[in-house]
Order: C-alpha cells, then structure tokens, then sequence
C-alpha cells in the first residue's frame, strides 16, 4: 500500500532559504515539496490550485505579507496547514502575541514594528489577524519552545549531512526524473506524465528540471533519443525508419530534423561518416 505523502509548498521572497528548505525536504520520503513562490499573493493561488496539506509562510514578503495571506488560506482552505516562518529575535513581541490576550496597545506596537522591518499591508486585516491569533498557557509554550528547539537541531545536523554528503549532487527528484525517462524513452513521455511518476506538481518540476538540467524536458527527451539512436546507426541491418520508431518518434521526417539539430548531421550522413571512420 503506498503511503500518502505530505505536500508542501514553500512561500519564501530569499531563494537561498526557499533552496534550504527544498533540499531538506527532498530527502523526506513523506514529503513533497510541490511548489515555491514570492509574494503572499501567490501563495493564496498557489494553495487554490494545488491544495497543498502544508505551507511554510514567511512572515515578511511584497506584495501581500505572510499574515494576511495565511488569513486568506485558513479562511479559503481550512484544511491546508500554515507554518510561519520568522527571524523576528523580540522576546517581548513573541510574548504578547502568545501569552496575553491582545489589547489595541500591544496592536499598535506590533504594527509599528512590523512596518519597521518591512512588512507593509492592510492595517485592517493585519489587526483581524492579530486579535483572533490564539494565546496559550506558559506550560504549552514551554512545550512547543521544547520541539521547535528540537526541530532546529534536527534542521541543523540534517543540513549538515547533505552539505557534506551531496554538494555537488542533483535533487532526487531530477535522478528520478532521469532515470524515468531512460526506462520510458520508446513511449509517448509528456511534462505532466513525467511530474506525476516523480511525485510532484508540474509547474513545479517543470521549473526545477530546467534548472538542475540547463534545457527543458523536452529537448532533454530528444537529445536522449538521440544518442539511443547514434548506437542503433552502428547496425548496418537496421533501417533509419525502424530507428526512428526503435527509439521513440512517431514521423521519419522529425526524427531526422531532431537528429541533425543535435547531432548536426542527418541519420544518413552519420552512418555514412561511422562507415568511413
């Protein structure tokens, strides 16, 4: 029985955190980081569209802080889950947002602090966010104080092992990807069938296969046809045409044009140029 896994989508504006967390989470095996965005406002689309099960929210992003869209998701989609995310280091601000019941004093301090530090938004659903922010008892923050610092040396030694382990290596998620397609290349391979067999969103992996790779999918399917084929023109008894099928394309005529624009010869002429070698 295959295990449900975790979705996680990363709303943070640095794309240095966003790459920490995506690394960390991609060697859970339980979870799948299925989007990264910028702003707030994307983070409420993003959520609207792929109905993530989590998002890790910074607090102080463009366009639409972190509170306000995490208002926005837990009103629109209760059941998607919000971790906030901030470096804010005030004991006093953590302790009136947590411990005491709100008052339009610590309210007003609160938003002078947050626009101090960047955070500009709609005072009116900052404060509704405010007052209806949950205070709890001194034994139950001692107690998530306990496993958030749990969770940080957690966070730590596992950023350590892959940065000492896996430097230079690609994300798992692109190995898998690869190795997909070298079992799958003779079919029919899309964007979105590829996204699926590797357990992600294809906005998502579409962006990151891109990244890791240098080309898109596709011209990456092709250039792997290529080669598959560069092997087959070896065989002097197989015909262009049953190499052009042998190795995943549907027309002659595309085979030959995606040959000669990787390969920079025609089938006909490399096989001619091996010949004469």
């Amino acid at each position: 029985m295959t295990m449900k896994r975790t979705t996680v989508l990363l709303a943070e504006d640095h794309q240095i955190v966003r790459e920490g967390f995506r690394s960390l989470l991609e060697y859970e095996r339980d979870i799948e980081v299925v989007g990264e965005v910028e702003t707030g406002r994307q983070a409420v689309a993003i959520v609207k569209k792929l109905r993530p099960d989590v998002v890790l929210m910074d607090i102080a992003m463009p366009r639409l802080n972190g509170l306000e869209a995490t208002r926005q998701i837990r009103r629109d989609f209760p059941d998607t889950k919000v971790v906030i995310l901030s470096a804010y280091n005030d004991d006093a601000y953590v302790e009136q947002v947590m411990r005491q019941k709100p008052t339009a004093a610590q309210f007003n301090r609160v938003a002078t602090k947050l626009k101090q530090n960047g955070v500009d938004g709609d005072d009116v659903a900052l404060k509704d966010a405010y007052f209806k922010t949950a205070v709890v008892s001194q034994k139950k923050l001692d107690s998530t104080t306990h496993l958030l610092s749990i969770f940080a040396e957690h966070l730590s030694m596992k950023s350590n092992q892959i940065m000492m382990q896996q430097a230079n290596a690609e994300p798992p998620v692109i190995t898998r990807a690869k190795q997909y397609i070298q079992e799958h290349f003779i079919e029919e391979l899309s964007l979105e069938r590829l996204a699926a067999a590797v357990h992600t969103s294809t906005f998502y992996f579409c962006k990151l296969f891109k990244k890791a790779t240098g080309i898109n999918f596709n011209q990456y399917v092709a250039r792997t046809r290529a080669e598959k084929a560069k092997n087959l023109l070896l065989n002097l008894n197989l015909r262009i045409s049953e190499i052009a099928y042998e190795v995943g394309f549907q027309s002659l005529t595309h085979f030959n044009r995606m040959f000669k624009k990787i390969v920079g010869q025609s089938p006909t002429e490399y096989r001619a140029q091996l010949a004469n070698a």
